[in-house]
């Protein structure tokens, strides 16, 4: 690991030198640049901590303006500007890790192409090697991949691909990988034809890609060297500035393609990613259009049978009619009096002496009650609810019609009493019942809601089992752990405490996987159909994790140096034991989508895809899956099934803003839009990407939209949906914003033209009218200095005049003083 963290500094420092010496032409041969580089690397061996003499610097490599060869050495010859062969070559501890890459300067369509062909056999050739596969299949399998893509390609290809020491990938080895062995895969197009432009002196060169790569007990090998390979990141257009000098003509940018894109870099030398993405986002552009139109042919078919004037008015909601506290009078509990209020809690009912007489009343009927306190007396106010109360919907309950024009609504009653220790006590055991009743409430609709679950067959012998796994949400507790297993049609979680919880596979709608990367858990999760009962909990998403490290670590307890041996200890003791429990956790995901029957299929996430976002209250990181879009860390869960989404619409997208956010409307027009808030800008064109990739259309704007009203008024009125375009009203919301936008930039444009064509006007006359303006100003002088008494009069003296003013006021004062006490003496 450290030694691949020394090569990448070593090759990213390389890189810096070398465009360094292209950007202001100097003349630098390939030696000397190499030998700048053995001179600088004992600081960075030192930087990295390593020990003195414990790491050789093998090769390092610069070779340009020549075919090339990985294993020859360095010329005297000066870097060239169109291929750059760069490479290093380092051994720590019978361990050699090697990098080459290819910079390529003003590159040709064909040498984009087969560069891109390089990584994707990359790709390719690191899938296939793991450990207990035959070397030769390796090669098998990326030549056949590259005959697949570009079968001209193969007269190019190498007859190795990679080496371990002796080993060597190539279609006749007869070794096998094993697991820990560290290959240079080393893939490359040799005697390719050199473009007219380019200063090669032969007529052919190479392109080449070489990686170091540790081969894992389980699954592909895992890359070491992670320097710059892809496209954007080794090519440079390199400018003509002899060709761009004689025409000083202004050439018009279009910033609002290149505003989310980056910043063109000042110098000679430029990276093509500007291109790239204007290139992706027109092949995006092309597809979303294909999108819009077939998702509004499928709008149509879709509505085509749905009759517009009907609309679902059904309710979960009981009656208030269907309340009742007592069937007759006779039920009345004996320990009611008349003169006071008694609440009864048996049948959920309180009972008020009205005129003389006892009045129950059901506390589902209360809206709430409060008590205070007005002089010696003490008041009991019961606020009921009727029409126009607003919180109908908390109560469950629907208020009935008033047919009989004798019934009316009892808004409130108020109680006065002198004594208020009856008052006091109906008051707390009213509230207390009260809230009883709407927790019970909220039960029974929650268990309605429910749909039974076939019963679990229990397999009695040998079963997968996931031992210490704890579930979310909890069952009962603060934490509940238990043991996880796999049965004939579904799951079962026993607790410790011998809570059992079961889970049908029919049930199941999405299965994720997990492992443990970044986070400190590794999870499997179930997002349900219908919901269960977890607990005293209906839920949908059932989790079970375990912890992979520690949480938390004290900071003051740690004063040991970064080449401490306990602590690499322990970092590889966690390491290890990060990978005993996704190799666990993978092979009861196995077991169980085995034993369904392949019914329960576990989605892994994309990491790579991922990005930060605020889906409910705090920032997490969310992934994209095959089936999903997911955040499963943090509580509240967040799964998004792709194939209920109908569009994405991206809001807040400008060029001034740090962040975007992101909404999602389903197919059912009736569940409100998901909005995922505060995403970084930068992950807004990798967005764009994954969602033109898996077909789902979106669109952007700069202002975010009530989607609130948005889904009533489609709702509304489907047919009148369907006639002005579907959803395309979002896309001629976002032209209009960007043509706003355009106008905006061009008319700054031309204001600023105008100004400069009046600036360069005005300085062009200077030099005629500079005579007469010196004869004006010596025609003016003595006007001006007749005016300026006046203009002081009018305008007001500065600091220094007043100054002046003040001295001449205190000097005149001092002489009349003099004057008045010579006067004194002489009298």
């Amino acid at each position: 690991e450290k030694a691949s963290k020394l090569v990448e500094k070593l090759f990213s420092q390389l890189i810096d030198q070398v465009e360094g010496i292209i950007d202001e032409e100097k003349k630098e041969s390939h030696q000397n640049i190499a030998k700048s580089l053995e001179s600088a690397f004992p600081a960075i061996e030192k930087k990295l901590n390593f020990q003195a003499g414990s790491v050789a610097l093998q090769q390092i490599l610069v070779q340009s303006g020549e075919n090339f060869n990985h294993r020859s050495t360095n010329n005297q010859d000066n870097l060239s500007d169109d291929i750059v062969f760069l490479g290093a070559r380092v051994k720590h501890e019978e361990i050699t890790i090697e990098c080459v890459r290819t910079l390529i300067i003003n590159p040709t369509d064909a040498i984009k192409k087969a560069y891109s062909i390089l990584l994707d056999l990359l790709q390719v050739s690191t899938s296939a090697l793991q450990s207990g596969t035959p070397l030769s299949q390796v090669y098998i399998k990326t030549k056949e991949a590259l005959k697949n893509i570009e079968p001209e390609y193969l007269k190019l290809f190498p007859p190795t691909i990679g080496s371990c020491n002796t080993k060597v990938i190539s279609e006749n080895s007869q070794e096998i990988a094993q697991t820990g062995e560290i290959y240079a895969i080393q893939l490359a197009f040799n005697n390719f034809p050199k473009p007219e432009s380019f200063k090669c002196k032969n007529d052919h060169f190479s392109l080449a890609i070489c990686d170091s790569a540790i081969v894992n007990q389980n699954g592909p090998v895992r890359i070491l060297t992670e320097v710059a390979r892809d496209y954007q990141d080794i090519s440079y257009s390199l400018e003509d500035e002899e060709a761009a000098t004689p025409k000083p003509k202004k050439e018009k940018i279009d910033m609002k393609e290149l505003e989310n894109r980056g910043v063109v870099r000042s110098s000679r030398l430029r990276h093509q990613i500007n291109n790239q993405q204007l290139e992706n986002e027109k092949r995006r552009k092309e597809h979303q259009n294909e999108l819009r139109a077939k998702k509004y042919e499928e709008l149509k078919q879709r509505f085509s049978r749905f009759d517009m004037g009907e609309r679902d008015n059904s309710t979960d909601q009981r009656s208030l009619t269907e309340v009742m506290s007592y069937s007759s009078r006779d039920t009345f509990p004996d320990a009611a009096k008349k003169n006071q209020i008694f609440v009864d809690a048996r049948h959920e009912s309180v009972l008020v002496p009205i005129q003389g007489q006892i009045v129950p009343f059901h506390v589902s009927t209360i809206k709430n009650v409060s008590k205070n306190e007005e002089g010696s007396y003490f008041f009991l106010r019961i606020n009921f609810l009727h029409p126009g109360a607003g919180i109908i919907k908390e109560g469950g309950y629907t208020l009935p019609d008033l047919k009989n024009p004798s019934t009316f609504y009892l808004k409130e009653l108020t109680f006065r009493s002198s004594n208020p220790k009856n008052l006091n006590n109906a008051f707390r055991l009213l509230k207390e019942l009260i809230k009883r009743v709407k927790v019970k409430e909220f039960e029974e609709i929650e268990k309605s809601s429910l749909v039974d679950q076939e019963r679990l067959m229990i397999i009695k012998g040998k079963r997968p089992m996931l031992p210490d796994v704890t579930i979310r949400p909890n069952i009962s507790g603060k934490k509940t752990q238990g043991s996880l297993e796999g049965h004939q049609n579904g799951l079962r979680f026993t607790s410790s405490k011998g809570e059992k919880l079961d889970i049908i596979y029919s049930n199941i709608k999405h299965a994720i996987f997990q492992p443990v990367e970044n986070e400190l858990i590794v999870l499997l999760h179930f997002h349900l159909h219908n919901s269960i009962m977890v607990g005293n909990k209906k839920t949908v998403d059932v989790q079970f994790y375990t912890e992979a490290g520690i949480q938390s670590d004290d900071l003051d307890m740690r004063r040991r140096g970064g080449m401490d041996l306990d602590e690499i200890q322990q970092e590889q003791r966690e390491k290890k034991y990060k990978e005993k429990l996704n190799k666990e956790f993978k092979n009861f995901a196995e077991a169980v989508q085995a034993l369904s029957n392949e019914s329960v299929d576990f989605d892994i996430p994309y990491r790579e895809l991922g990005f930060y976002g605020v889906p409910a209250k705090t920032n997490v990181f969310i992934m994209p899956s095959v089936n999903c879009l997911l955040s499963l860390v943090e509580q509240p869960f967040f799964v998004l099934s792709l194939n209920e989404i109908e569009v994405a619409h991206f809001e807040r997208v400008q060029f001034a803003l740090r962040n975007f956010d992101l909404v999602f409307v389903f197919k059912n027009y009736s569940k409100p839009p998901i909005r995922i808030c505060t995403i970084p800008a930068e992950y807004l064109d990798p967005i764009k990407d994954w969602l033109n990739d898996i077909d789902i259309v979106y669109s952007e704007s700069i202002n975010p939209l009530n989607w609130g009203n948005v889904m009533k008024e489609i709702s509304r009125d489907l047919q009148g949906f369907i006639e002005e375009g579907g959803w395309n009203f979002l896309q001629e919301s976002e032209d209009e914003g960007q043509s706003e936008e355009e106008k905006e930039e061009r008319g700054e444009e031309d204001e600023d033209s105008e100004f400069d064509e009046e600036e360069l006007e005005s300085e062009e006359g200077e030099s005629d009218f500079e005579s007469d303006e010196e004869s004006e100003e010596e025609e003016e002088e003595s006007e001006e200095s007749a005016e300026s008494e006046d203009e002081e009069e009018e305008e007001g003296m500065d600091w220094d005049a007043l100054e002046e003013e003040a001295k001449r006021q205190d000097a005149k004062r001092n002489a009349k003083n003099v004057a008045s006490t010579k006067s004194t003496k002489k009298t």
